[in-house]
């Protein structure tokens, strides 16, 4: 739902991107037109800001061990602080409260 946040209007955007073959065929179409009877809540600066960018945050398993390896090997967080902060982007984006 990445490429469609902001319903019908962002259709060239996903239609642009790298999720482009699983938004043809008749099935998606009929999604497509629920969005299109809809009109989007107008998104907060830093939705605006994180659905602008370049896809979701993910934490797959290919990428906990590429956050590892330079961890392991030199004791370099550098890449595990930028996926928090790509994290906290997508966090604030959908206005999720952290618990307490």
């Amino acid at each position: 739902m990445f490429d469609w946040h902001g319903g019908i209007a962002r259709r060239a955007f996903a239609m642009a991107g790298p999720q482009a073959a699983v938004y043809q065929g008749e099935d998606f179409a009929r999604l497509e037109a629920a969005l299109a009877a809809h009109e989007p809540v107008p998104p907060s600066p830093a939705a605006a800001a994180y659905f602008e960018g370049e896809g979701p945050a993910t934490l797959l398993i290919e990428e906990v061990e590429a956050l590892w390896a330079p961890i392991a090997e030199r004791d370099d967080w550098s890449l595990f602080a930028a996926k928090l902060d790509q994290i906290e982007r997508a966090r604030e984006a959908h206005a999720i409260r952290p618990r307490r």
